[in-house]
């Protein structure tokens, strides 16, 4: 069993020495969450009005937006794990 796990764990230093793996990675997170981004400007168009940019235009907006989608995420997490703490320390007792 040993020689299997020790195996595994050079294979996973081997690939995690690739240079390209960190692109690949980076890659196809930016590109699934753009593709969330995508149908969450497609599911708000509640008025069901029809789309006049054109696809590449559609996807560059949703390429820019999901940074933005992310930090805000993030803070939107942070704040509410932190709010509570920083709620009781103006309380000044």
């Amino acid at each position: 069993m040993r020689p299997a796990v020790e195996g595994l764990v050079d294979q996973g230093k081997q690939v995690a020495e690739n240079k390209l793996l960190p692109f690949g990675i980076v890659f196809f997170a930016l590109w699934s969450a753009s593709g969330v981004a995508l149908m969450l400007m497609d599911s708000l168009n509640i008025d069901q009005v029809e789309e006049t940019r054109p696809l590449w235009k559609r996807f560059a907006l949703s390429v820019l937006c999901t940074p933005i989608f992310a930090v805000m995420a993030i803070l939107g997490v942070g704040l509410l794990l932190t709010w509570p703490q920083l709620g009781s320390g103006s309380q000044g007792g």
